[in-house]
Order: structure tokens, then sequence, then C-alpha cells
């Protein structure tokens, strides 16, 4: 079987991804709500009892996150991928240290919005019980993406142009998916092995001897749906090559099967590339807000260690 260097797991980037709003999934999913509410995050007035020393994980601005709050956005995490379906795979699951950088973003964002009046409407009155965090945090990240413009039409040409595989040479890719369930350490070994083999069923064959065999199916992928970084790889592939990736279960092994180009035109494209453009433009807008309100912040970890990136002189 003739493999295809460079390419990684077929990714969930389509033109539906393109057309993602800013504010759908960033940082406001509803996994990082304490289950106490944000009164003893955001400031006075919550009935919440004040938590001990020893369940403090990092103070924001002198406010706690405790360990409450992390295992329960943990557990918030899991229940929202189970309902999914199990479309995130394990490797894309947030580990602890992440989900609480999360919760320290989350809790710089909501302070901000909070110290603006934004939970409260501009006739004064207050957001309905419960909903506060929610209606404060939704209108600050609309405030702070307020004034990113969309790109012009010459902007949208241009990319258009400089990704042909996506537009002007898009192409249709039948797969046929293999997970095999193989060991960390025996990884490089079981790639080296599918590197020899010369069919389809030699593969099957091969990994149900080693008890290797996990899914299989099929898959049609469209350009846009392949992951951006690697569309290059796979437009240039041919029917019989493979691809092998890392998966949660130990490998993905992509075997090209037929292509059907697809083209699409620049008036075809434009909406997708604009909603794409403009997107981007609103995450960066909130990255670097962020990183002021850090900057600005006191963050002291406790209970916890400060990420690898935070140690650095």
């Amino acid at each position: 079987m003739q493999m295809k260097k460079g390419s990684g797991a077929v990714g969930r980037l389509g033109f539906a991804l393109l057309l993602w709003g800013a504010l759908a999934g960033v940082r406001a999913e509803g996994l990082v709500t304490p289950p106490g509410g944000w009164s003893d995050v955001l400031g006075p007035g919550g009935a919440a009892v004040f938590p001990t020393a020893d369940t403090v994980l990092v103070r924001v601005n002198g406010k706690p996150i405790i360990a409450q709050y992390l295992d329960d956005a943990m557990a918030r995490q899991d229940r929202y991928q189970s309902e999914a379906s199990g479309k995130r795979t394990k490797a894309e699951r947030k580990s602890r240290e992440a989900m609480l950088e999360l919760l320290i973003d989350t809790t710089l964002q909501a302070q901000r919005a909070f110290e603006l009046g934004l939970d409260k409407s501009p006739d004064g009155s207050a957001a309905p019980d419960g909903q506060a965090f929610d209606v404060a945090l939704r209108r600050y990240y609309e405030r702070v993406i307020a004034d990113v413009q969309p790109p012009d039409k010459a902007e949208i040409s241009a990319y258009y142009d400089s990704h042909p595989p996506l537009f002007s040479r898009r192409r249709i890719y039948d797969f046929r998916e293999i997970v095999a369930e193989v060991p960390q350490r025996d990884l490089a070994q079981t790639k080296e092995r599918i590197k020899r083999v010369k069919t389809v069923n030699e593969l099957q064959t091969m990994l149900v001897k080693r008890g290797q065999l996990g899914q299989m199916y099929k898959a049609t992928r469209a350009a846009e749906q392949l992951p951006l970084a690697q569309i290059d790889n796979f437009h240039s592939m041919k029917a019989g090559q493979v691809t092998i990736s890392p998966d949660a279960k130990g490998l993905r092994i992509l075997i090209l099967e037929r292509v059907e180009n697809k083209p699409v035109t620049l008036e075809q494209a434009a909406p997708a590339i604009e909603a794409f453009i403009h997107n981007e433009r609103r995450r960066a807008a909130l990255d670097a807000d962020l990183l002021a309100l850090r900057k600005a912040a006191v963050i002291e970890y406790i209970g916890a260690q400060p990420p690898a990136q935070a140690k650095q002189p």
C-alpha cells in the first residue's frame, strides 16, 4: 500500500465550521460556571460560603477558584461530550490543567463584564435570576468584537485564489477508515508493518491476527471537511494511498479509495470565506483582549501549578 507522508487525521473543518459565529463555543459552552454560581468569584453580594484555604486552587484578583469548581467543569465537559454522541475523542478532552486555565480566563472576562455593568440592561434593569453571568459574558464578547470589520471583496478574492484545493480545484474524497487499537509502546513498530502491506485485505488480516483491528467504516469528505493545515497533502493523494495519524485508541488509517473533482466558484464560496475570515479576526480580538486582562490581573496559584509556559523567565 502506498503511504502518503505528512497528512493528519480527517477533521471536521467544513463550510459549516467556516460559518461559525465568533461567540459559538468561545469559552461560553456552559462548561465553566461554578456549581454555586459566580458570587464568590465576581465579588460581594452572594450567599455562597467562602471556600476554605485548602480548597483554593487559584486566586484571580483576590477571588478564589476552588477545586469544586474545577471538578464541576470537568464533569460538565464529560456530560457535554456524551451528549455529542462521542464525536470528540479522548485526545480532544481538555486536561484538568487546561480546564483550570479556561476557568481563569472566564473569571477574568466575567469580572470585567460585571465591572462594566453588563449584567444590567441600558435602563438599569438586572438580568433574570440565574442568567446574570451568561448575559454579562455574552454582552462582553459582543463589546470586544463590535468594531472588528469583515474582509472586503479583494481580501475574499485573494483568499479564494490562494487556496485552490478548497475552491477552484476542490475535490470530494472517499476514504476507508480503520482504527488500529495499538498500545503506545507498539505504535512505531505497527506503523512499519502497515507500510509493508500491499492490500486492504492484507492489512485487515494482519490487524485481526494481532488483535488490533478496531472500528472500520467508509467516509466521504469534501475538501473543506479536512484539516486546513493538511489540505495540500490530501489534494496530492492518489487512489490507493494511505495516511496514518494518531488516534485515542492507537492509530487511525485512512485509505483513499476514490476522488471526484467538485470545484466551487468565487461567487459560491464568497459567503463562507467572508464568515471564516471575519470569525478569525473576532477570535484574534478576543484573544488580544484576554491577554490584556491577564497582564493586568493578579493571578496567584495556590493549590495548583501554573502552566509550563508561565514558568518561563
